[in-house]
């Protein structure tokens, strides 16, 4: 009977212990942007995001929700081992540190292999997350908050490729 009670009351406390973890596990940060869409030096679109930045272990995850259309959703895993941001199955590294300087420093980052008809130049910084990306095909996209909308000239990455 005593070692059934010693085990009843040692798995409660680990079951209590794993609730813990669960909910502690990842930290997790939301935040509102707008998608602005260029279509080489003129506006196209601004759309309502969501982001949410997770941190798991050795990665952190920039989920932008789009508020209307779910199937436009976009995902970036910024890995804290080697640096690198990951979009889809395409890996990018820093090419340029402090690229762009607003009240963060964006580091550039091109694809690892090139390929024909890849994504072109990515602006990122842990902090704030995805600030652009060129998609390779003429359009740039820019998630800005409020605060920094009317701030950051547009479009960077158009200006930068003259």
């Amino acid at each position: 009977i005593g070692i059934t009670i010693f085990i009843g009351t040692s798995m409660g406390k680990r079951t209590e212990n794993i609730e813990e973890i669960k909910n502690t596990e990842y930290k997790t940060r939301t935040e509102l942007r707008n998608l602005i869409v260029y279509e080489f030096d003129s506006i196209k679109k601004q759309i309502p995001y969501e982001l949410i930045i997770r941190e798991k272990d050795s990665v952190l995850i920039y989920d932008y929700k789009n508020k209307n259309d779910s199937t436009k959703n976009m995902s970036f895993r910024y890995s804290k081992y080697n640096g690198n941001l990951f979009f889809g199955p395409d890996e990018f590294a820093i090419s340029i540190k402090n690229e762009f300087q607003s009240d963060f420093k964006f580091d550039q980052y091109n694809l690892t292999e090139e390929m024909i008809d890849g994504m072109g130049a990515l602006l990122f910084n842990r902090t704030y997350g995805v600030l652009g990306f060129d998609n390779g095909w003429g359009k740039h996209f820019y998630y800005l908050t409020e605060q920094n909308i009317n701030e950051i000239k547009l479009p960077i990455l158009y200006r930068e490729t003259e």
